[in-house]
């Protein structure tokens, strides 16, 4: 069994905070990581923090209605793309 933590990203808005929690991450553990990034914007930032922190990054869409609580709905579909 594989064992890595994954991260989601959709826009910009949390960006810092992915930082902040990378950064974190990587004072205590080198294993594998993970970005799912949502949309062109995310997905450009989302491989440059990638690139900063050894992770990987992966462009993803969700298939899934948009609005409010898309970000939410994501959760459910993780383990279809989790490397």
């Amino acid at each position: 069994m594989s064992r890595g933590v994954i991260y989601y990203n959709r826009g910009t808005s949390f960006a810092v905070r992915l930082l902040v929690s990378l950064a974190s991450l990587r004072q205590y553990y080198r294993g594998p990581v993970t970005i799912l990034s949502d949309g062109d914007e995310a997905h450009a930032l989302s491989a440059r923090i990638a690139a900063a922190f050894d992770t990987d990054c992966i462009s993803w869409t969700p298939d899934i209605p948009s609005g409010k609580n898309t970000t939410y709905l994501a959760k459910t579909k993780y383990l279809e793309v989790s490397p």
